[in-house]
């Protein structure tokens, strides 16, 4: 039996979806020609937009959350040939965005220590560090200009060295539409 870590922020959802969209990619794909990564995230942020009232701010968040867990997948996928899932999930309160990868283990130590550094100096800190370094943005800019929390589950999936990761950013539905 594989014991599954969390990591950082990762609660369940409270309710039943009202809205969701789940897509499988291929991260050599995403590689290949990395348009397809924010054609993915527009495409899932125009399907999400209808539970939205304010459709043109929704959009624009729910695309840039999107792209950057699309973007990772395709970065740091430790196969890139085996299919990496992605979905949001709208339920009422809470949006849900999240994609799950076989990842090695210096990416999953990258997200241990990135995840506990949200959680121990908060994500302005965490921004302007990384922003000095001039990498590994994406995740903390999500936290601090959008209240994200981000959170992950790791489970070892038997190669040597890998693991499953369902890295998830949720956000405030009156977030996504900036109220």
């Amino acid at each position: 039996m594989n014991a599954v870590t969390v990591l950082g922020a990762f609660p369940k959802p409270v309710a039943p979806a009202l809205t969701s969209l789940d897509l499988e990619v291929v991260p050599i794909d995403l590689l290949t020609e990395w348009r397809r990564c924010g054609m993915v995230a527009d495409f899932m942020a125009d399907y999400m937009v209808h539970a939205f009232e304010r459709r043109d701010v929704a959009r624009s968040i729910l695309s840039t959350v999107t792209n950057e867990l699309v973007e990772n997948a395709a970065k740091f996928s430790a196969e890139k040939r085996a299919v990496a899932h992605v979905s949001i999930r709208h339920h009422g309160d809470v949006v849900h965005a999240e994609v799950r990868n076989e990842a090695d283990e210096a990416h999953v130590q990258h997200l241990r220590e990135l995840l506990a550094d949200l959680a121990r100096s908060g994500a302005i800190a965490v921004f302007q560090r990384r922003l000095e370094g001039r990498r590994g943005l994406g995740l903390a800019m999500l936290a601090k200009d959008y209240g994200a929390t981000v959170g992950a589950t790791i489970e070892p999936n038997g190669a040597e060295g890998r693991n499953t990761i369902c890295l998830r950013v949720s956000l405030s539905a009156l977030e996504v539409e900036q109220r």
